[in-house]
């Protein structure tokens, strides 16, 4: 029994809009997509939803859970994603937050852009123009 597809994959895959990679990539960087992906790859494809736990993030992208917990935060910041606590029930803990994947803008709204995210072209490693020259 084969477990592969004639082309060699697997025949597992998500898809990600590419104006994620095209105009967010700057913003939300490459951590960012890693996290977006993964999110992507849990979601159910009709409700767009999904709800893995920080853990199942921090060991699946191989960074800290804290360092999820800010990236997350921050795909909810410029709109990617939305954020919804789970309801607590007669003494049960609260279980994973669900995340449900927005649609996606052909480009970033400007407010979630700054000047910041950009590298300066000119650093304080280049040297002045010399004025003294003859």
């Amino acid at each position: 029994m084969q477990d592969r597809k004639p082309n060699g994959h697997s025949g597992y895959w998500l898809k990600i809009d590419h104006a994620v990679l095209d105009y967010y990539g700057r913003i939300i960087g490459p951590y960012g997509v890693a996290a977006y992906a993964a999110l992507a790859r849990f979601a159910d494809f009709n409700t767009r939803t999904c709800y893995p736990s920080y853990e199942t993030l921090s060991e699946m992208l191989q960074m800290s859970r804290r360092h999820v917990i800010r990236v997350i935060h921050r795909l909810a910041e410029v709109g990617l994603i939305s954020i919804k606590k789970p309801p607590r029930g007669r003494g049960l803990r609260r279980g994973s937050n669900i995340y449900l994947l927005n649609p996606v803008p052909d480009q970033p709204p400007l407010s979630t852009i700054s000047v910041d995210m950009f590298p300066r072209l000119v650093t304080d490693s280049h040297q002045p123009s010399d004025s003294q020259s003859p």
